[in-house]
This record gives structure tokens, sequence and C-alpha cells, in this order.
């Protein structure tokens, strides 16, 4: 690629059918060749050395849907600020650039959920990545200041490199042996910013607008902020193998995961994370309790054990502290015949799937959308 050579930068994960070139920022505003074969690599001296352009901080942040090369851009947003107004208010900016843009592949899956993009939005629109290209290196200069969150996934999708950004996920990166894993941009607006956004699909204005102020927030407060949000706690994970292994082990953490032989054992380990000298901040348990078939007092059975479980750790929770207890039944058997109804539908599959499995089905995946949730405080005796 001509752009990686010229400008001596590796562009990664570039699949070869994506044929969309990268373009850069000018490196100074009499530059009218961006391949200029005399110059190989843009220098801080290149930027610094452009001082006919005011210094200005932009917020910048873009949609992706999945097409048959992999994430392309569908909508981009760029906003600009122009005035700060306090540490947890939005800062005054003008938007300057939010438009949709049409992929040159076929579309595959529009992410709706998270990315806001429908069939209907993009039905009508015409603008290309190169469109947007073009805007930007048109109105952005060496000296312009682009802030946003996991911005090298925006500037991919723009394929576009700007000398100075400022990237809130390594501003606000965790300082533990953690370290590689990012804080969320909602996690990080809710916590310091007292502001909820992505409720439901992400919205770009919104996502450059918090990165922004965390970035305005952070040259605010300096390292003062770090102790907001930086906290040594512990969580602790109690259940069964299989759970642990799909939702905590197999996913890069620092929780403690602990398995159980029964839930008696399970009890003693809440308790002694809850209790003990060594305290965790958050202990999360998954508790199972299976009726005996060959019994028909099974059901009561269970009940008791859970009822004796709750009881003995309410009584020694200690101050300040909250038992969450939430009762889902017949969920892994909702599972297991969700598995099971698939197989059976399946054309090559000689089990077939009768009306009446369907309805039982059906009854099955109802009762397994009604829970209960139950808060326990600590007991009087406790609380001094």
């Amino acid at each position: 690629m001509k752009f990686v050579e010229t400008f001596g930068v590796r562009v990664q994960d570039q699949k070869e059918e994506d044929e969309t070139p990268y373009i850069s920022t000018p490196i100074s505003t009499s530059s009218t060749n961006q391949f200029d074969n005399n110059k190989t690599t843009t220098t801080d001296n290149d930027v610094a050395n452009d001082g006919k352009s005011p210094i200005r901080v932009l917020g910048l942040d873009c949609e992706m849907v999945m097409t048959t090369v992999g994430s392309e851009l569908a909508r981009v947003t760029l906003i600009q600020f122009d005035e700060f107004v306090g540490p947890k208010d939005c800062a005054k900016t003008t938007v300057l650039l939010d438009c949709l843009v049409l992929p040159h592949n076929r579309i595959v899956d529009y992410v709706t959920k998270y990315s806001g993009i429908t069939p209907n939005l993009l039905k009508p629109i015409s603008t290309r990545i190169e469109q947007v290209q073009y805007a930007l290196a048109g109105y952005l200069t060496p000296n312009d200041i682009l802030v946003g969150h996991s911005l090298e996934n925006d500037l991919k999708a723009l394929h576009y490199i700007h000398p100075r950004v400022v990237d809130t996920s390594m501003v606000f990166s965790r300082t533990d042996k953690m370290r590689r894993f990012k804080f969320s941009l909602r996690h990080l607006s809710g916590l310091l910013l007292k502001r909820k956004i992505q409720g439901g699909s992400h919205c770009s204005e919104e996502d450059a607008q918090a990165a922004l102020d965390l970035a305005l927030l952070k040259a605010v407060l300096g390292d003062d902020l770090r102790k907001q949000f930086v906290t040594k706690s512990t969580t602790v994970f109690i259940g069964p193998n299989p759970w642990l292994e799909a939702h905590i082990t197999n996913n890069p953490n620092a929780a403690h995961a602990l398995s159980y032989d029964s839930p008696n054992d399970c009890k003693k380990a809440m308790l002694s994370w809850i209790t003990g000298r060594r305290k965790a901040q958050l202990v999360w348990s998954k508790i199972v309790l299976k009726n005996d078939p060959d019994t028909t007092s099974g059901t009561d059975a269970s009940l008791e054990i859970f009822k004796s479980m709750v009881t003995d750790i309410v009584e020694k929770l200690p101050s300040k502290c909250v038992l969450m207890v939430a009762i889902q039944g017949e969920l892994q058997t909702a599972k297991d015949m969700f598995k099971r109804r698939g197989a059976c539908r399946d054309s090559r599959s000689s089990v077939g799937w009768s009306s009446d499995n369907e309805e039982t089905w059906k009854g099955l995946l109802e009762s397994t959308r009604v829970g209960h949730v139950q808060w326990f405080s600590a007991a009087p005796n406790n609380i001094t």
C-alpha cells in the first residue's frame, strides 16, 4: 500500500479485499501532495512548525456496520470544543460533521443494537467514505487535537491518520496487571461525569461529547481524578464449573473464581469472603438446586435448603452489606430443550418436533422469563 510506504505507518488488520485508501491530515497548509516522494514520515517538528494554524480540540466518534470485508464506516460525527462549562457539565460544542455513510461492500449485519444503524436509515444515503475523508483533510490541521474513546477503531474505520490524538481509553487505563483491558466509555461517563449514555443503541454525537468531556475533566483535575475511579477491590464468583468456565475463567479478568460441590459449601465460601479477614467488595454466587425425580418432596426439600442458606447468610451479614437474591426457575431445562428443539427441527434430523413439543417449549420459555428478586440488609443485632 503506497500510503504505508510514503508515511512509514503500518496499518494493521487491513484486509486485502478492502481497497479504500488511507489518507492523512496534510502536514502543513502549504502541502498539496500527500504522497511527496521526498518525504517519508511525518515528524513532531512538522506539526510544531505549522504555526499558522490555531490549536483546536475536537471530539470524534464513528458507528460501524459489518460487511463482507469486515467492519465499515456507517456514521461519523465530529464536534469542536467551544467553551468549558464545569467539571461534570457538557462542554459547549459545535457539531461540524454528522453524517451517515454508505459502505462500498454488501452489509451482512447492521449491528443495530450497538450502532443504531438500520436498513431504512442507509437506504437514501449516497455519501461515501472518500467524501468524508476529503472533508476531514480539508478542515483538520496538524495542530488540531482529536479526542475519542478507543480512537484507533474510529480512525481505522475512516481510513484516516492524524498526528495529534487523545484517547480516553488510554488516559483512564488501568495501572494493575489488567492494564491491557479498557474501561468502557459508558462506565467512565457514569462514574466520572455522572452521566448515563448508551441507554439503547450508541449515538456517535453523544459518545463524542462524552469522550471530549472526559478529556477536559482530566485536563482540569489532573492526577486527582484517578483517585475517583481507581480503587483496590476484590470480586469473587462462586458457582458450578460449567458456569464459571462460560462466564468467568475463560474471559480476561482479575476476579476470584471458586467452584463448589454442595449448596452448603457455597454458603461457607460466601460467608468466608463476606465476614473473613480478607473481605470482597462483591460476591456473586450461582446456586443450582435440583429436584430429586425419585421423591415427591424434591421441591420442598430444595426450598428448605435454599431458605436455610439465605437465613444463615443474612444473620451473619456485617453492617453496610446487603444481599440480593434473584430466583429464576427451570432455566437449565429451558436451555436443554432449546438445544433439542434446534436439533429436531434441522432438515437432516430423523427425529421430529411435534406441535405438543412446541407448546411445551413456549410455556417453559415464558416461565423462565418470570423471576423474583429480594433484597436483605444486615440483621439488626449486626448493626452497630
